[in-house]
This record gives C-alpha cells, sequence and structure tokens, in this order.
C-alpha cells in the first residue's frame, strides 16, 4: 500500500497523472477513528474502505488510481479523455468498468483495454451488406457484386466506350422519328377540331329541345321535391319520436329499479327500527324492575 503512493508521486513528477488531492471522511468515537479517502480526477471519484489512519486510506485510494491507470494497454496518461469514462460506484467503494455497447453493435469491435497485436481494422456494422459478405457462405454466384465497396467509375470512363459515329446515327434517327410523330398529331388534331364541330351542332339542338320542354318539366320538377321534402321531414320528425321513446323507456326502468331499491331500503330500516325499540323498551322494563326491587329493600 505504501509502495502506491510513491509510484503515484513518480507518475505526477513524470506528467503521467495531474496533481490531485484527497478528502478524507472520519467515522468513529474520537479513541477509535476510522477513514476513508476520496479523490477525483476528470470526473471520474476514487474511494476507498474505510482504514485506521488517514496515511492507509491514502494508499488504498491511491492503488485504485494505478489499478485504473495500468487497464490501459499503452500505459498512457490519464488525460486522453477519449478513453475515460463516468464509472458508477461499488456499495464497497471499489469502480468498475462501464459496458461498452459497441461490441454489440459492431463486428470486429477492438476494445482498447485489451491489448491487440495488429492495427485496428475499420469498424463493420452489424446487420450491413460489408457484415453479410463476411458471414455468409457464397454457393455458386455471390449475394453482393465483388465491387459492391468500391465507388462507380467517373463519367470520363464511361463515355469511352460510346462511339461518336454511333451517337450521331442514333440522333438521326431520332429526330426522323419525331417529325413523324409531329405529323402523325397533326392528322389527329384535325379529325379532332372535325369532330367538336359536330359535337356544337348536335348540343345546339339539344338545347333548343330543352328550351321548349323547359316550362313543363320545371313544374312537374318542383311538386315532386316539394313532395319529397315532405316525406323526408315526416320521416325524420318519426325517428326523433322513436328515440325520444327508448330513451324515455330507458329512464323509467331505471327510476323502476330506483324505486324498488328504495322500498327494499325503507323495508330493512323499518324492521332494524322495531328491534331497537323492543330492545330499548325490554332494558326499560328490567330497570323498572330493579329500581322497584331496590325501594322493597
Amino acid at each position: 500500500m505504501a509502495n502506491s503512493i510513491s509510484t503515484i508521486n513518480e507518475l505526477i513528477q513524470n506528467g503521467r497523472i495531474p496533481p490531485h488531492k484527497y478528502t478524507f471522511v472520519q467515522r468513529g468515537s474520537m479513541h477509535q477513528p476510522e477513514f476513508q479517502a476520496i479523490c477525483e480526477l476528470y470526473g471520474t471519484s476514487f474511494i476507498s474502505s474505510f482504514k485506521k489512519t488517514k496515511k492507509q486510506a491514502q494508499a488504498a485510494c491511491s492503488q485504485l488510481i494505478l489499478d485504473y491507470y495500468y487497464q490501459d494497454s499503452n500505459y498512457k496518461s490519464l488525460q486522453d479523455k477519449h478513453k475515460i469514462s463516468q464509472q458508477p460506484q461499488h456499495n464497497n467503494g471499489f469502480s468498475y468498468p462501464k459496458r461498452d455497447y459497441n461490441n454489440d453493435y459492431l463486428d470486429n469491435y477492438s476494445n482498447p483495454l485489451i491489448p491487440q497485436g495488429d492495427a485496428p481494422q475499420p469498424p463493420i456494422i452489424k446487420r450491413s451488406p460489408q457484415y453479410f459478405l463476411k458471414k455468409m457462405p457464397t454457393y455458386g454466384e455471390p449475394l453482393f457484386p465483388s465491387n459492391f465497396n468500391s465507388p462507380p467509375p467517373p463519367y470520363k470512363e464511361q463515355s469511352k466506350y460510346l462511339s461518336f459515329s454511333n451517337n450521331n446515327n442514333n440522333n438521326n434517327n431520332n429526330n426522323n422519328n419525331n417529325n413523324n410523330n409531329n405529323n402523325n398529331n397533326n392528322n389527329n388534331n384535325n379529325n379532332n377540331n372535325n369532330n367538336n364541330n359536330n359535337n356544337n351542332i348536335n348540343n345546339n339542338q339539344n338545347n333548343q329541345n330543352n328550351n321548349n320542354n323547359f316550362p313543363t318539366n320545371n313544374n312537374n320538377n318542383y311538386n315532386n321535391n316539394n313532395y319529397n321534402n315532405n316525406n323526408n321531414n315526416n320521416n325524420f320528425i318519426n325517428q326523433q319520436l322513436q328515440i325520444k321513446l327508448e330513451e324515455s323507456k330507458k329512464n323509467n326502468f331505471i327510476l323502476e329499479q330506483r324505486v324498488d331499491e328504495l322500498t327494499k331500503r325503507m323495508e330493512t330500516l323499518e324492521l332494524f327500527y322495531e328491534e331497537q325499540i323492543d330492545m330499548i323498551s325490554k332494558k326499560y322494563l328490567l330497570l323498572i324492575n330493579d329500581l322497584n326491587q331496590l325501594k322493597g329493600n
């Protein structure tokens, strides 16, 4: 334990660990006190168990700092903030490392606290195409092409596979096809115009016929609409009355049940009061007999 204090001082002199302070907590009586040392470094608190002297408590706390420091495989300084995290405290004062959830998410995750021989590889995310390429066996043709991860070639490399003469021929053919399509469209437009003229003539004739039949049709429609409106109003009123009747029946049934409950309660109360009156009258008679006996004595 005493050696831990000296090693901590050497690490502070070499700049491996920043200078820090210890705070002590005392418990027990004045004759037999116990001390506990507490030290904080970069958000991590190191708490020793209770010892008989302050020096023993400081040595135990410094031993915790050394254990935490030597967990790093490369023995780097505690100033590396990427490898220092807020660690929860156990009940007995010792700190234990926090679980790293990267191991659940990455396939080839290398823990920095465990020494690795080779350099770390780029991370492979689980349930990704790269992960399936690595894990799944290939039977016959592969699931993904071999150049799946490689970027596509630039536009200049693709253009060398296309010949200039072929492009010109294709463009000429496309222009001829477009001209033919335009001619066909013009013919179709002319036919459509002729059809529209014929439709206009037919519409004019229909309008004249409608104007001749307008007064009689309107009167008949008006009468029919009035009749339908009256029927609709009557149906609506009947529906509303039917709904109110059903509601009143439900309310009457509920009221009848309530009246029955109240009558039962009244009957029970009457029986109860009759029993109470009988008991009181009997007690009264007993008291009178006792008084008469006392007077006779």
